[in-house]
């Protein structure tokens, strides 16, 4: 799997200077989730990048875009059919 997502996300992170811990407690994650985010093994949730977004004071757009050409489209159709199963 690509992962401009999870580098996104650390470059981000290490130009604000925090440690994956300040981060997780600053978006209400586990800081084991940034790492999976950072290392590819696993995408943050839509809400979640928009949690990041708000954080980092960047575009939702573009950290979402991020996470499209990270993974397949069967893989974003389902993620979002599920938060929106969810939301439902």
């Amino acid at each position: 799997m690509n992962n401009n997502l999870g580098k996104i996300i650390s470059d981000l992170r290490n130009k604000k200077g925090i440690t994956q811990k300040e981060l997780s407690e600053s978006i209400h994650v586990s800081d084991k989730a940034i790492s999976r985010w950072e290392t590819g093994a696993s995408l943050p949730t839509l809400e979640t990048i928009h949690d990041l977004s708000k954080f980092f004071h960047v575009s939702f757009k573009d950290l979402l875009s991020a996470r499209v050409s990270t993974e397949n489209s069967d893989e974003l159709a389902n993620d979002i059919m599920k938060e929106f199963d969810e939301d439902s």
